[in-house]
């Protein structure tokens, strides 16, 4: 076997391969084995950020705690899909079903054509909420906190197929976890953003 682009426990011949400590960080509420990043708040960048093969096509998802898609060289690591179910794999550990319940979490599959995540995370005082849609459809976006109360509404309306960015300040908020929702026809879709102050 000829491995190539990898970060191996022992030294391997091949293009791209190296030794150093690939930096995951396993601790919720960041993160379950993404890669540490200083653009998010992170002491130390990892090696495996933009490490893959250049000429490689680019896989959807994500390997970064602050969920944005991978862009440029691929990271090495498994890319997680984007939107709310795999983003909430571990909520269960912070907060029981009948809590994300009464503040409408409700998960969907990873084929979801709704994909939503916000940069940076952890973040202060601001981060930018991004939604992508496949089609078009009326959206309201709004952010609550940890007992189901309204602090901001970022958009109620029609948006059309594409990427939208809405920005969500926490300059007059507690730090703690703030869950973003949008609603399109019967269904509701979350993200979890954490204020660190």
């Amino acid at each position: 076997m000829n491995l190539t682009y990898s970060c191996c426990s022992q030294v391997l011949s091949g293009a791209g391969n190296f030794t150093t400590d690939p930096l995951f960080i396993n601790d919720p509420p960041d993160a379950y084995c993404m890669l540490s990043q200083t653009a998010a708040g992170q002491s130390a960048q990892s090696p495996c950020v933009d490490a893959g093969n250049p000429s490689s096509t680019m896989p959807s998802g994500s390997t970064r705690i602050d969920m944005v898609p991978d862009a440029g060289a691929v990271d090495l690591g498994c890319h997680w899909t984007v939107t709310i179910s795999s983003w909430f794999d571990d909520v269960g550990d912070l907060f029981t079903q009948e809590e994300l319940g009464q503040i409408g979490y409700q998960p969907l599959p990873v084929t979801s054509d709704l994909k939503l995540w916000n940069y940076p995370n952890p973040f202060n005082p601001v981060t930018t909420i991004s939604l992508s849609l496949e089609q078009s459809t009326e959206v309201e976006l709004i952010v609550v906190d940890v007992t189901g109360r309204v602090v901001t509404e970022l958009h109620n309306g029609y948006l059309q197929v594409g990427v939208h960015q809405f920005e969500f300040s926490g300059e007059n908020l507690s730090s703690g976890v703030y869950f973003y929702q949008a609603k399109l026809n019967d269904r509701i879709v979350s993200g979890r953003a954490l204020l660190v102050k």
